[in-house]
């Protein structure tokens, strides 16, 4: 009996009810910390896919066993290779360093491929990449 009596004077003195908001407002916090992190975390997964353009990356210096791909086609899964390098490339006397990227036709399999005609220029959704190099062709910038 004592105890319940001190409870009910400290609550009415305001103690304990500045300690329990203190506490509502802690778990509050933390809540809501928590639930913006994982929705935060589940944003940048599906941008690092995006930006992969796959879900997963097997990275090679040289070319991958062809059993890999084997394998990979019999259990269904959809690829796409992709070879990269940087090099130099110039026109009218100026020479400019480039990152060239050369995908087939399955890529991006995750995303959608954006083509611009200039860096700043707005980029327009394209089904697939351009066309292999023809007469009079020029090279699009890519987002």
């Amino acid at each position: 009996m004592l105890p319940l009596r001190l409870l009910f004077r400290d609550w009415r003195g305001g103690e304990l009810a500045l300690i329990a908001s203190a506490l509502v407002l802690a778990v509050t916090c933390v809540t809501a910390i928590a639930h913006f992190t994982d929705r935060l975390t589940r944003a940048m997964e599906q941008q690092s896919l995006t930006f992969l353009a796959a879900e997963r990356v097997l990275r090679s210096s040289k070319p991958v066993d062809s059993a890999w791909l084997e394998e990979a086609d019999k259990k269904g899964l959809e690829q796409a290779q992709i070879v990269q390098f940087s090099s130099m490339i110039s026109a009218n006397d100026q020479f400019q360093f480039v990152s060239v990227k050369a995908v087939d036709k399955g890529y991006p399999l995750v995303g959608q491929l954006e083509i611009s005609k200039s860096p700043e220029g707005p980029g327009e959704v394209a089904p697939q990449g351009p066309p292999r190099e023809k007469p009079g062709w020029s090279p699009a910038f890519y987002l």
